[in-house]
């Protein structure tokens, strides 16, 4: 049985359960800061945006009708080809980190439109770059093979007014995955408001704008 176990309820919370070793809690944070959560056996994450009791559910879905459905019609797929490198970024899946285009700047420029370029800097800066989306919206291509990485350790980061980050080789069940969506990195939707649900499509950024705290 794998060390961490996250299950969702149809238009409600996500439950986290962790069934390995206690050290394991050490991994469980909350924020960007590294402040650490009070995970417990199981631990239910508010996915609404609503809860006055945030990063935990208090049972307001039911009171707002929230909806756990996945609203996507199509995803947004741009595929910027290189010599000898290929990156393929899933819009449909990036929760706007932003560490692509602040940390590569040779490599990502800040327009909605030709914003990749795969040749402007060596194989392995492009390598590190995509490692360092949390999301997954990020993947490279070798050959034609589309290269995911695997993870020892695992690791949930609840962003403040933004998306639960887990990284590592949990147990989770969704009815579809995205495209090149990577199965041991990838962001949960806590806003409400995803098209994507359960995966985060940087809806929250609209939401921030009116001061929006979840």
């Amino acid at each position: 049985m794998k060390e961490v176990n996250i299950k969702f309820s149809a238009n409600g919370p996500v439950k986290i359960k962790i069934d390995g070793d206690k050290n394991i809690y050490k991994n469980v944070i909350f924020g960007t800061d590294g402040n650490s959560l009070d995970a417990k056996k199981t631990t239910v994450l508010c996915v609404c945006g609503k809860s006055k009791e945030q990063p935990y559910c208090d049972g307001i879905h039911k009171a707002v009708g929230f909806s756990s459905k996945n609203e996507l019609d199509e995803e947004i797929i741009q595929r910027y080809d290189g010599k000898d490198i290929n990156i393929i970024f899933n819009r449909s899946i990036c929760a706007g980190a932003g560490n692509c285009v602040r940390n590569f700047p040779k490599i990502y420029k800040n327009a909605s439109e030709d914003w990749i370029f795969p040749d402007n800097d060596n194989i392995e800066q492009v390598k590190n770059s995509v490692k360092s989306c949390p999301s997954g919206a990020l993947a490279y291509e070798i050959n034609q093979e589309i290269h995911q990485e695997k993870y020892n350790e695992i690791k949930i980061n609840i962003i403040k007014n933004g998306p639960i980050n887990v990284k590592g080789n949990v147990s989770i069940q969704v009815d579809k995955w995205s495209t090149n969506a990577n199965r041991e990195k990838f962001s949960l939707c806590r806003c409400g408001a995803s098209r994507n649900k359960p995966f985060c499509d940087y809806t929250h950024a609209s939401l921030k704008a009116k001061s929006y705290t979840f």
